[in-house]
């Protein structure tokens, strides 16, 4: 047997008698187990949910009397970006560019707008969830 697997043998042997260790690694792993659940759960629901308000916006568009195409379009629409599947993890730009955009014919949206050029204005603004620029009061994020 080499030097290095009696090295590691000896070292699990000694971790497992002492109980400091033992209760150490059974609280990283329940801890883990609960965020891991957690970020699930919550995931979950905003699937759920962004599901549901999408169903009823679209419900709402559709019930719209008959119109021509290009009229109804002139109402907007809401549409519901998915989560990416890292969310879990670390939730990234989602809380400065959000989940919702409005949708309206020959207007500029969230995505196609300019922004003012002052970074330091959007992420300010961006943790009250209304990214608003404080220069030009358009949405620049």
């Amino acid at each position: 047997m080499s030097a290095v697997l009696r090295i590691a043998r000896e070292e699990w042997r000694l971790l497992r008698r002492d109980r400091v260790a033992v209760l150490g690694l059974t609280l990283l792993l329940l801890l883990t187990a609960v965020a891991a659940f957690t970020a699930w759960d919550q995931r979950h629901s905003a699937d759920a949910q962004r599901s549901r308000h999408q169903a009823q916006v679209d419900h709402e568009f559709e019930a719209q009397p008959e119109r021509h195409p290009h009229r109804m379009v002139h109402y907007g629409h809401f549409v519901f970006r998915p989560l990416n599947p890292l969310a879990a993890f670390d939730s990234g730009v989602d809380a400065y560019t959000g989940h919702t955009l409005y949708l309206e014919g020959h207007g500029r949206t969230v995505l196609t707008s300019e922004m003012c050029g002052s970074l330091l204005c959007c992420c300010a603004s961006a943790s009250s969830r209304r990214p608003l620029c404080c220069r030009c009061w358009r949405l620049c994020c």
